[in-house]
């Protein structure tokens, strides 16, 4: 029933996102740093029979201190690189079902300049000019193509062009394009693509830092108290 989880080191919590019934629910756990080290009279055993002691706390500070406190006792450690939101997730969601995920397929275009020629993600110079969307869970009408309108044409002219065909939306400049995109993803928890890993997101990404608009980028992420 989860779907993603984040770790807030400054604040000592895990946030999970959940779906329950369709639902997105966001929760938040007590991160809990967990090692264990070699000591003859220990209580705890691992998986070689070796005696060691467990140190537990829920502050990332002190945890990080009694690390290099064992490692300067030549200590040997376990368990100390296991990240405290895997430890949440097997304590909370262990056995629980697999939710039904919201996935939203996209795919961008991008202008191309007669001197520059085809603009790499690094420097995105040119501007996007559409982008389709299928969120899956919405059938048949989460099929949707935004497109700006082309330098040629009047706004009128270009909604005239595109009056009979469904779902199609003609926005006046890159800016609401953008907006408008960001818009349709309020409910996605999977941005799926071809080549998008490599292209359209980090081009996206990197195209509204360009345009200075780098704070619209959390509501690409589920968790919105940071964009990731």
């Amino acid at each position: 029933m989860y779907i993603d989880a984040y770790h807030d080191k400054k604040r000592d919590v895990i946030h999970v996102v959940e779906r329950v019934n369709g639902k997105r629910i966001f929760k938040k756990y007590d991160a809990r740093y967990v090692l264990y080290y070699d000591h003859p009279s220990g209580t705890h055993r691992t998986i070689f029979g070796d005696c060691v002691k467990k140190f537990e706390t829920n502050d990332g500070k002190k945890f990080r201190a009694k690390v290099e406190e064992l490692k300067n006792q030549n200590k040997k450690l376990f368990e100390s690189d296991i990240h405290p939101y895997l430890r949440c997730l097997e304590d909370n969601y262990t056995g629980c079902e697999t939710p039904e995920l919201n996935i939203t397929y996209y795919d961008i275009e991008v202008n191309w300049d007669e001197v520059k020629g085809y603009a790499p993600v690094t420097n995105p110079f040119n501007s996007i000019n559409a982008v389709t969307i299928y969120n899956k869970w919405e059938g048949n009408n989460g099929l949707i193509t935004l497109s700006v309108v082309p330098p040629t044409m009047t706004i009128d002219e270009a909604k005239e062009l595109v009056n009979d065909i469904p779902n199609v939306y003609i926005c006046e400049n890159e800016l609401e394009l953008l907006d408008t995109f960001l818009g349709l993803l309020t409910d996605t928890d999977v941005l799926i693509g071809y080549n998008s890993t490599y292209y359209d997101l980090p081009y996206i990404i990197n195209r509204l830092k360009y345009l200075g608009k780098e704070q619209e980028l959390k509501r690409l992420c589920l968790i919105k108290s940071k964009s990731r």
